[in-house]
Order: structure tokens, then C-alpha cells, then sequence
């Protein structure tokens, strides 16, 4: 009697992958009758001793085919429903499929979900400015976005010098000169030349106080506290004539 063959592709089964090369009694094991055609019904011991992933941990989907084909190997894998435990946005898509960037090989469920967790690194080494010497916070989220680093929002108003007047269109290193740790509140630290250029009036000839803001206020105009200011004027020029 010849040898008979079976075409298994004219089934609703066609073999593909690892399939192809499977004995019949690999996935035929309570013979041929009704065999399940689903993958985890044959994988359940695969789905179950899974560590990278680990599956059951997770509580992943028992869809083997929602991320796997039959490629041998069980990889390379997707992983669709990635967000439903992590979304991944912005500059994170590029490496969507360079799992190991973040997960460094494990994947227990132990992988940072704080951007700190992973980006601790960049927060301990950027000087401009230095994180870690000006003690900001360590949500990096509170300042930047997924896109990428820069631009970044900082809320100067949380600080204890918040922004108003002419400064709010400041860049930032119009007053951090020489970084952002230390930087004065006094106004006249950062306005000594335009205390001492002055001419209308001259604040150095009539001997005017360096408390800029016993005069001014941080109007691009300049104009505030206008009657104080012409009443210390009044005084500085009086105490300036009786002293020639």
C-alpha cells in the first residue's frame, strides 16, 4: 500500500512557521478528532511558565495570536495592548519596538512607570540647568513632555520670586547669568547698570536708594509707585542742594 499525505493547508488549520515541521501527535495528542484550533489550548504550559513576560503576572490576554505569530521562537512579538499598562507617546515611539531600552530584560511588571524611574540618569547629569543643585522636582512631567526635552514649561510662580511685569518675557538667562542656583531677588543685582546709567533722574548724583522697589515695580513702563517716587526725588534733590 502506498504512503498516504495529508494536506493539512486544504484544513481549517492551515500550518505555518513552527507548525510546518510539527509531528501530528504534537498538537493530535486525544487523536484527530475535534482538535482545538486555538493556540493557547496546545501553549497553555507556554502561556504559564512565560517569564519575559511574565504572562500569568500580568495577566496578559490568552490570545497568543494578539501578539505572536507562528514564527519559531515565540519572537519577534508585538504588543498592542502596551497601553493599557503604559501608553507610549511622543519621543517613546520610536522605541516602541526596542522593548529592552526600558524593560533592560525584564518583564515582571517591575519596570518603572514613573518617568524618574527611568530618566534619573538624565535628571543627575543635566547642567542647563543643574537638576539635582537647584533641588527641582523629580516629576519630570511637571516640566516637560513626552515629545522631547525641549521646550520645557517651568512655573517660576511655585518659586519664591515669581514672575510679573516686564519679567515674564525675560529668557530665562537674562537674569540666570551664571546658572540657576543662587540667583539674587534683589532687583538691584540684576539692575545695577540701569541704576547707575540712570538719567532722569541721575539715581547715582542725587544718591537715590538701591531698593529699586522703593520706587519702581516691574512695569515695562516703569511708572509705578509714581507719587512716592516724586516725593523721594523731591527729598533726595533738597538733601542734595543743601549739602553744596
Amino acid at each position: 500500500m502506498g504512503t498516504s499525505v495529508f494536506d493539512h493547508n486544504k484544513t481549517k488549520f492551515p500550518l505555518t512557521g513552527a507548525h510546518i515541521s510539527a509531528a501530528c501527535t504534537d498538537c493530535h495528542t486525544k487523536g484527530y478528532t475535534g482538535t482545538s484550533t486555538k493556540c493557547v489550548d496546545c501553549h497553555t504550559a507556554d502561556f504559564n511558565t512565560a517569564t519575559k513576560p511574565n504572562h500569568k503576572t500580568l495577566g496578559l490576554s490568552t490570545a497568543c495570536e494578539s501578539c505572536h505569530t507562528t514564527v519559531p521562537g515565540w519572537a519577534p512579538a508585538t504588543f498592542a495592548n502596551h497601553n493599557q499598562y503604559y501608553v507610549i507617546a511622543g519621543a517613546h515611539t520610536s522605541i516602541a519596538n526596542d522593548c529592552a531600552a526600558c524593560h533592560k530584560g525584564v518583564y515582571n511588571g517591575t519596570t518603572p512607570k514613573t518617568c524618574f524611574g527611568c530618566h534619573a540618569t538624565d535628571y543627575n547629569t543635566t547642567t542647563k540647568p543643574n537638576h539635582k543643585t537647584a533641588n527641582f522636582s523629580t516629576a519630570c512631567e511637571s516640566c516637560h513632555s513626552q515629545a522631547a526635552w525641549v521646550p520645557a514649561s517651568f512655573d517660576h510662580n511655585k518659586t519664591k520670586f515669581p514672575l510679573t511685569g516686564a519679567h515674564i518675557s525675560a529668557a530665562c538667562t537674562d537674569c540666570h547669568t551664571k546658572g540657576y542656583t543662587g540667583t539674587s531677588t534683589k532687583c538691584v543685582d540684576c539692575h545695577t547698570a540701569d541704576f547707575n546709567t540712570a538719567t532722569k533722574p541721575n539715581h547715582k548724583t542725587l544718591g537715590l536708594s538701591t531698593a529699586c522697589e522703593s520706587c519702581h515695580t516691574t512695569d515695562q513702563a516703569g511708572t509705578g509707585h509714581l507719587r512716592q517716587s516724586q516725593s523721594i526725588l523731591c527729598d533726595s534733590r533738597r538733601t542734595y542742594l543743601n549739602s553744596k
